[in-house]
């Protein structure tokens, strides 16, 4: 590593930067990541693993638990319906991992970004999580609950689909 590397923050370290600022914390010049928990949720932002000009953004909503989802493939189906309708209105993109754990996440240009664009980012991430976490329970209740369903829905207006 070269003193002038050392010495100038990576474009990603100075987004975070900028951030903390506005929210009055102190960050090091040299921080990797930002993650906090917010009602529930875990929100994190990291650098792209290969590509250095953009992060990962997630939102963590826990496991998925299908002991007491009545129809488990029917509340896969959905949140795959729900990709697929949410993909013209935003970024956000459902997941769940080899360990149940249900996660929404994007990717974004860091050029495209400064503090109040992460802020405003993680905002609509955390909005999105909640009204996921909305559906997702009447998914569960009703199994024969879809998408489409529960968009005419007061609470999934925040999914903006």
């Amino acid at each position: 590593m070269s003193l002038d590397s050392s010495l100038n923050p990576s474009p990603f370290s100075r987004l975070i930067q900028d951030f903390a600022a506005r929210a009055g914390i102190d960050a090091d010049d040299d921080v990797f990541g930002l993650e906090f928990e917010h009602e529930g949720l875990l929100a994190s932002v990291l650098p792209h693993p290969r590509l250095e000009q953009r992060l990962i953004a997630e939102v963590s909503l826990g496991e998925l638990d299908f002991g007491e989802i009545q129809a488990p493939e029917q509340a896969l189906l959905f949140l795959h319906q729900l990709n697929d309708r949410a993909r013209r209105e935003h970024d956000w993109v459902i997941t769940v991992d080899e360990q149940l754990g249900l996660t929404l996440s994007l990717q974004a240009r860091l050029s495209e970004l400064d503090g109040a664009g992460l802020q405003a980012l993680l905002d609509e991430g955390l909005g999105l999580a909640q009204a996921l976490q909305v559906m997702l329970a009447s998914v569960t209740r009703a199994p024969a609950a879809s998408p489409g369903d529960l968009l005419g829905q007061g609470s999934a207006a925040v999914l903006r689909v």
